[in-house]
């Protein structure tokens, strides 16, 4: 049985700079909020953010690991990451 991420972001259909400023507010939301974990939707499409989202999340302090969400929570058209609160 798998429990849901406290907090999803959409992502899908952004462009770059869109994407970008949306996972600092997410960041920042959870740190705010003390959630240490959420879930960020890529979606399928060209598989652009798919790549460079991963790019962004490892160069951040707080993010602690970052892995394709099960099948359950979006499988290969979602990230789930960690944050250091």
């Amino acid at each position: 049985m798998w429990l849901h991420a406290p907090i999803k972001r959409n992502l899908h259909g952004l462009t770059r700079e869109q994407a970008k400023l949306e996972l600092a507010a997410l960041i920042q939301t959870c740190e705010k909020e003390h959630l240490y974990c959420a879930s960020v939707m890529t979606g399928y499409g060209t598989y652009t953010l798919k790549r460079q989202i991963p790019r962004w999340l490892v160069q951040h302090p707080k993010v602690r690991v970052l892995h394709q969400a099960p099948k359950e929570w979006g499988g290969e058209a979602a990230i789930l990451i960690l944050i250091d609160v």
